[in-house]
This record gives C-alpha cells, structure tokens and sequence, in this order.
C-alpha cells in the first residue's frame, strides 16, 4: 500500500501536465487585438466556466471564447450564437463550423508528444460569436493569433 501511495505521488505531477494542454493564445491578446480595429474590449472570466472577451464597435458587438478542441461545446455554442454569426479560427485559418476531426487529431498529437516527454503547445480554438449587423470582424488577425 505504501509502495502504491509513493507512486502515484510521483506520477500525478506528470499527469496534470499531460491532462491539460497548454495553449498560446491569452484573453489579453485578444483583447488588445480587437482595441486595435477600434472594439472597446472587455473580459468575462466567471469562476469555472468559459472564459469571453468581448468587444462593441458601434452596432457590432462580439464574444470570442477559446473551446475544446474534443468538440465538447459545440452544441452550447450553437444555442448561445442562435441569431449571430458564429465563426471560428483555428491554425491559420478561418471555419463556419468547428473542425472537430482537425481539432482533434491536433489535442490527441499534442498530448501524446507530451506524454513521450517532447515539448509541444497545442493552438487553441477560438469561437467567435458576432452580431448580425457586424461587417469588421477581425477573423483573419484571430485566426493568426492561434498559430504562434
């Protein structure tokens, strides 16, 4: 038994880090990026839940949120974009639509090359959810903030 406590003590350490993958991409980036095009941004960041940025640009208003690249909130995504534009960025590029088989592929690469001991940061998701009315959105300045 003592044996067994020892070893997990040794190996917990080394799975939180497997368990949760770090990404490049900060609420403040995004933030300043959308000051630049001229959104008054502010941060929504409740205790153990999605965390948004949002920025209003006269009758343009968005909400930027990194998601799971599992796919894990898509549906509740979708319920909150219900009457906006809904977008997303991820590495590089611009999606109408979650790339959950891309997305994926990319978490599931990135942990296991953790796991083997390689250093590797995977890019985040960002879903942008916009009024209707919005022309100006910044998708392709998000889209590269996701690949550094």
């Amino acid at each position: 038994m003592v044996v067994l406590a020892m070893s997990l003590t040794l190996k917990v350490p080394r799975l939180t880090g497997v368990i949760s993958a770090p990404t490049d991409v900060s609420l403040a980036e995004i933030g300043n990026l959308l000051e630049l095009r001229g959104f008054k941004a502010s941060q929504f960041t409740p205790e153990n839940d999605m965390a948004w940025v949002m920025g209003a640009a006269g009758d343009c208003d968005i909400r930027i949120a990194e998601v799971a690249l599992q796919g894990w909130q898509q549906s509740l995504i979708e319920q909150i974009a219900a009457g906006h534009q809904l977008l997303y960025a991820f590495g590089g590029e611009v999606y109408s639509r979650q790339p959950i088989l891309k997305t994926r592929t990319h978490y599931y690469w990135h942990k296991l090359l953790r796991y083997l001991g390689m250093k590797s940061v995977a890019s985040p998701i960002l879903a942008v959810i916009a009024a209707p009315t919005c022309k100006n959105i910044p998708m392709a300045d998000l889209a590269k903030l996701t690949i550094r």
